[in-house]
C-alpha cells in the first residue's frame, strides 16, 4: 500500500472512533510505521465492541512500535513459577540481549538453563510480529512438545496485552499464531522439513545444541535459501557436546554475533547457590547446564 493509501486508512479510522481531534492526527502522522500499524488492524472488531483508542493509547503506541524494551517492560506479563502472573521486568542481561538481536540480524546465545532466555526471546518475537505486517516468524525447538510450551508463552503474553496493542486475529491455534497485519508465528519440531518452502522473515531456533547432529544439520541446509534473502536468525541453547551445528557455529568465524550467559546474570545465583548446584549435579553437569561449557565428545 501506498503511502499516501495507509495515511488515508489511518485518519479515517481516527476520525471514525476519535472524531477529529488534531493532536490526533498530529500524533497519527508523525510515524509511518504507526499508521501502518492501525490501518492493518482489525478495523470492524474495534468499532463493534465500541472501543475507544485514546490520545494516551497512540502515544503508548507509538513508544512500544519504536521499543521493544518499553513495549515488553511495560506492557508484557509471564508466569512464574511461585509468584503467578507478574510483570515482565527485564534484568540487564535480557535487555542486552533483546538489543543485539534487534540490532543484527544473526545471532547465537549460549546460554544457563533457567536464566529466562526462551521467554525474553518469545515477548521480542511477539513484538516484530504486532509492530511489523508481512512477517513470517518460525520457531524450531528440539521437540514439538517444547516449540508448544514456547507457543503458550508468547499467546499467554499476547492475551494480557491491553486491547489497544493487539491487532486482530487471523488463526490461534497449536502450530501458529497469525494476525490481521499478515505476521504471523509458525511453531514447529525439529525436522529436516520443518522450514523448507516458506519464506521466513525471522528463524528462532530453541535448544539447537540438544537436536541430534543428523537433524540439526538437515535442518540447517533447508533453511539456508531462507537466511540467504536476507532473514534474521537466532539460536538459543545452552551447550551440549563439542560437536555438531551448534558448536560449529559458535566457535567458527562466522557472521553470527556470539553472546554467553551463565547462571550468575541472575543477580541472586551467589557463591552458596553455586555450591548447592554443584553438590546436588557433579561438576562436569554442571559447567555444561550452568556454566556454559561444552562437554568433550
Amino acid at each position: 500500500m501506498k503511502d499516501q493509501e495507509i495515511r488515508l486508512g489511518a485518519l479515517q479510522l481516527s476520525a471514525q472512533l476519535l472524531g477529529a481531534n488534531p493532536k490526533i492526527k498530529d500524533i497519527l502522522e508523525t510515524s509511518d510505521t504507526l499508521l501502518s500499524y492501525i490501518n492493518g488492524a482489525s478495523v470492524s472488531d474495534i468499532v463493534k465492541e465500541n472501543y475507544k483508542i485514546t490520545e494516551t493509547d497512540l502515544i503508548e503506541l507509538k513508544k512500544c512500535i519504536a521499543d521493544p524494551i518499553y513495549f515488553i517492560e511495560n506492557y508484557v506479563k509471564i508466569q512464574h513459577p511461585t509468584k503467578g502472573d507478574i510483570p515482565f521486568n527485564l534484568h540487564i542481561y535480557q535487555k542486552y540481549m533483546i538489543g543485539t538481536i534487534h540490532t543484527h540480524n544473526d545471532v547465537i546465545i549460549n546460554a544457563s538453563r533457567q536464566i529466562g532466555k526462551s521467554a525474553t526471546i518469545g515477548a521480542y518475537l511477539l513484538w516484530n510480529a504486532i509492530f511489523n505486517t508481512d512477517q513470517t516468524i518460525l520457531v524450531i525447538s528440539s521437540r514439538f512438545a517444547s516449540a508448544l510450551e514456547i507457543a503458550d508463552r508468547i499467546r499467554f503474553m499476547f492475551d494480557n496485552l491491553p486491547h489497544f496493542l493487539k491487532p486482530g486475529i487471523k488463526a490461534y491455534n497449536k502450530g501458529c499464531l497469525e494476525f490481521a497485519n499478515g505476521s504471523r508465528i509458525l511453531f514447529r519440531g525439529a525436522s529436516g522439513d520443518a522450514g523448507r518452502g516458506l519464506a521466513v522473515s525471522l528463524i528462532y531456533l530453541d535448544e539447537f545444541a540438544y537436536i541430534s547432529n543428523k537433524i540439526a544439520y538437515e535442518v540447517w541446509t533447508a533453511l539456508q535459501p531462507a537466511l540467504s534473502t536476507g532473514g534474521k536468525c537466532i539460536i538459543a541453547s545452552s551447550p551440549s557436546i563439542d560437536s555438531g551445528p551448534f558448536y560449529e557455529i559458535f566457535t567458527g568465524q562466522n557472521r553470527f554475533i556470539k553472546m554467553t550467559f551463565p547462571y550468575n546474570v541472575i543477580p541472586d545465583r551467589d557463591d552458596a547457590w553455586e555450591a548447592n548446584q554443584r553438590a546436588g549435579l557433579g561438576d562436569d553437569i554442571f559447567e555444561r547446564e550452568y556454566n556454559c561449557i561444552f562437554k568433550k565428545s
